[in-house]
């Protein structure tokens, strides 16, 4: 061995030492991330990737859909995203003498978001597991039941806008309240246990519920009958039966639901020629189920691609609501809030030009995929434009929010003007089976093939780095 190299190996690596490393990491990977983003055949790769699953999908469960949205991250996002990571790295001397970062890989350049349309309800399965949660569930259903029942002495037709219901009169004050709290008590069983904040809201209303009964008790004369209940009662923003039984109904199905599809996503990769011939299989990544204290709730499953691990969300409908708009909103996750830009003078060319630069830099290029309902086993593809990008990145606050209002507000102005700031249109792009099928033969994808082998030793030995 060189003396010199071994003993420049040996020498201490200083604070000085790991910020140039870290500066040098990151300006390469920011490099790297670029040619990626902007790489057209590189996109169409995933884009037909996104295709295939889709069509699995459909040939395997026809009748249990689902929609894919998906995204290239943000320039932003990425570089906050390193700056994250690369606080917990490793520093090493390689052989070459030359100083290594160990970093733990970014798996969501692309992601996809699997979302499990409305389904049957399963009432019983042959999976263990599924069955488990199935006959906690039959509990729910029956009390589901009842409280449906219930809402028919409070409302004469309910298929009309809520605002114009025909209130009945015929339920007192105190069972009314006490069939809220039992909801409340229901909706505190089946929410996940790590979500604190969620919890502590139900409870916090069954406190409120149980003053108003205590206040009710204590005001009632010996005699007197039962108050019955009012239309104040009945339109009451925080106790309210109508809300609670709809969060009750959205959410029971979301525990089996998730369960089913992570199965059936992982069964896609079973003796799939097609996802072969793609060059994707499953990572050996484990799953992770994340739940949070807000409530967010998701399954992540990794793939691995030409072009290293592809991250994929697995959830229900009213999970994926509640994530954008609901209770999980970002703007309750810390670091996801985004301040809305100040909307340009359209008649400023330079300050245009800076504002879509911005938008750029901050907003995911995305995407969604569907069946197409018209034509079985097409899959239509929608590229939504940088207006579009943007607002999706700004609007995902929940309901009620003090913000909303602004946003939305702000949404409509930004909206008016939207010509006259944006060049980029959407566009929809359809893929079927021999789509992908003569894309795997054609020369772009065997270049393609021939350029991913530099990134899959990168991403390889990126991946072996977490294990």
């Amino acid at each position: 061995m060189n003396k010199f190299k071994g003993k420049y190996r040996t020498n201490p690596i200083n604070e000085e030492i790991k910020q140039k490393a870290i500066k040098e990491y990151k300006e390469k990977y920011m490099e790297k991330y670029k040619q990626f983003y902007s790489d057209k055949n590189i996109q169409k790769y995933f884009h037909h990737i996104i295709a295939s699953i889709m069509i699995t999908q459909n040939e395997y469960y026809e009748f249990h859909g689902i929609n894919i949205p998906y995204r290239f991250k943000s320039a932003q996002s990425t570089s906050n995203k390193l700056d994250d990571i690369l606080k917990d790295a490793t520093f090493t001397y390689n052989e070459n003498n030359e100083i290594e970062v160990n970093a733990i890989p970014i798996f969501d350049i692309l992601a996809m978001k699997v979302i499990s349309r409305r389904r049957p309800p399963a009432f019983s399965s042959t999976d263990p597991e599924i069955r488990k949660i199935i006959e906690k569930n039959k509990i729910n259903l029956a009390f589901i039941e009842e409280m449906q029942e219930y809402k028919t002495h409070l409302i004469e037709d309910e298929y009309t806008k809520p605002q114009n219901y025909k209130f009945k009169y015929e339920c007192t004050k105190v069972d009314y309240y006490e069939k809220c709290k039992s909801l409340l008590e229901h909706l505190k069983e089946i929410t996940p246990s790590q979500a604190t904040n969620l919890i502590a809201e139900y409870e916090s209303k069954i406190i409120d519920i149980n003053n108003r009964l205590e206040f009710l008790n204590a005001t009632k004369m010996p005699g007197d009958a039962e108050e019955i209940i009012e239309y104040e009662d009945l339109i009451d923003k925080d106790i309210n039966f109508f809300k609670i039984l709809s969060i009750f109904e959205n959410s029971v199905y979301n525990e089996t639901d998730l369960a089913i599809l992570t199965k059936q996503f992982q069964s896609f990769f079973k003796d799939n020629k097609m996802f072969d011939e793609l060059g994707i299989s499953l990572s050996d990544i484990p799953i992770r189920e994340k739940r949070t204290e807000n409530g967010f709730a998701s399954n992540f499953i990794y793939i691995d691609t030409l072009f290293g691990p592809m991250e994929c969300q697995l959830q229900t409908e009213d999970q994926y609501r509640a994530g954008n708009y609901g209770y999980a909103a970002h703007t309750k996750l810390k670091g996801k809030a985004i301040k809305p830009l100040p909307i340009p003078d359209v008649k400023d060319r330079e300050k245009i030009k800076q504002f879509v630069q911005e938008v750029n830099r901050i907003s995911p290029k995305s995407f969604l995929a569907r069946m197409d309902d018209n034509e079985p086993g097409r899959v239509m593809v929608q590229e939504f434009n940088d207006y579009q990008n943007y607002k999706n990145l700004i609007s995902q606050i929940s309901k009620g929010d003090p913000l909303e209002r602004y946003i939305r507000n702000y949404c409509a102005k930004l909206y008016s003007l939207r010509n006259k700031i944006f060049k980029s249109k959407e566009n929809s792009m359809g893929f079927i089976y021999y789509d992908i099928d003569e894309y795997i033969k054609n020369s772009e994808f065997k270049k393609l093939r021939q350029i991913s082998l530099q990134y899959n030793k990168q991403s390889k030995k990126e991946s072996e780095r977490t294990h």
